[in-house]
């Protein structure tokens, strides 16, 4: 190609805008005539830099290359923002899986505390009964023996 095209690449590099920038003015026709096509690839006569000079348009590609930019990093750092966010799920959802398991461990632990509450309570019974059994019998016969020797016949 002769040395007077430029590469759609090389034309926004020279007026600081974006490729798709000067597509979107190819496309309206602003650079049509400035336009070449060689195997599907797009080349723009070096004259055509000329229409932009000290214009208003190149300060519009200044401008919105400027705009771009900002968008873009204002896109990186949201994506920043949510990888942030779903590793901070993702930990919070381990940890959920860890205190469930827990939860599970702890109910286990709470029913057999319980049943061993309730056996000790069974064996409390027991031996409060034959405790009074004991008391009973224990004062049976003193009774008897006082009553043998005091009692009224």
């Amino acid at each position: 190609m002769n040395d007077e095209y430029i590469s759609i690449k090389e034309f926004a590099e020279k007026l600081n805008c974006s490729q798709q920038n000067i597509y979107q003015k190819i496309k309206r026709g602003t650079l049509n005539q400035f336009t070449k096509s060689l195997n599907g690839k797009k080349y723009i006569h070096i004259n055509a830099l000329r229409l932009f000079e000290n214009s208003e348009i190149k300060q519009d590609f200044k401008q919105n290359s400027t705009f771009i930019k900002q968008i873009k990093q204002e896109l990186e750092n949201s994506l920043i923002e949510v990888e942030k966010e779903r590793t901070r799920n993702k930990e919070l959802s381990e940890q959920l899986e860890l205190l469930k398991v827990e939860k599970e461990s702890l109910k286990q632990q709470n029913y057999e505390l319980n049943q061993k509450v309730l056996d000790f309570a069974e064996r409390f019974a027991t031996i409060a009964e034959q405790s009074q059994k004991l008391h009973l019998l224990s004062e049976a016969p003193k009774k008897n023996i006082f009553m043998r020797l005091f009692g009224k016949k």
